[in-house]
């Protein structure tokens, strides 16, 4: 190989370096142009925000709620399965108020309603959460037949069933510590 031929490969090899700096100097400025559009036209598009009313006013505020705290303690009240889970209550008409409101104040804390006193909750005559297994289900299960006969739709009764479920497991005494004593 002369030296005119490796002085011309040589230029040969720095033209072709120099090219290949500009493509990819120019690639990755397009590629980045690329990604700043694509962010702008992201920025521009509105998300939409769903503004969903809360449970307590899905199922039709303090009115309606009251309502099926009535329905639900006469229905209770009248089954014989539950006679002795009320005790003094229905002897007593200022309990049988104070099972009412405070019913009404945990369905209201259940479905994340307007309540009074949250910590009232704690303290009540009646606790339906510690109910043995078995009246806690017809106890439940009246709510239930409540629900449904007042036409409470079928999203808004899963829900507020499933609060009532999460809020007594909250309540009750874990299984292990009972078995530790």
């Amino acid at each position: 190989m002369s030296f005119s031929n490796f002085i011309r490969s040589r230029k040969a090899v720095r033209t072709l370096s120099l090219t290949l700096i500009v493509v990819t100097v120019l690639a990755i400025f397009v590629e980045d142009a690329d990604a700043r559009r694509k962010r702008r036209r992201r920025s521009r598009v509105k998300r939409a925000v769903i503004h969903e009313p809360k449970l307590y006013e899905r199922l039709g505020g303090a009115k309606a709620l009251n309502g099926v705290v009535d329905d639900w303690v006469r229905a209770s009240l009248a089954d014989a399965r539950l006679n002795g889970v009320f005790g003094d209550v229905t002897a007593k008409p200022d309990l049988l108020a104070k099972l009412r409101k405070n019913l009404n104040d945990q369905l209201c804390e259940i479905s994340d309603g307007p309540c009074g006193n949250p910590s009232s909750t704690n303290k009540t005559a009646f606790d339906f959460y510690l109910l043995p297994d078995a009246q806690f289900v017809v106890f439940a299960d009246h709510l239930v037949q409540v629900l449904d006969t007042r036409l409470v739709k079928e999203r808004e009764k899963n829900e507020l069933l499933g609060g009532l479920g999460a809020a007594r497991y909250d309540v009750l005494p874990d299984a292990e510590a009972e078995e530790g004593e």
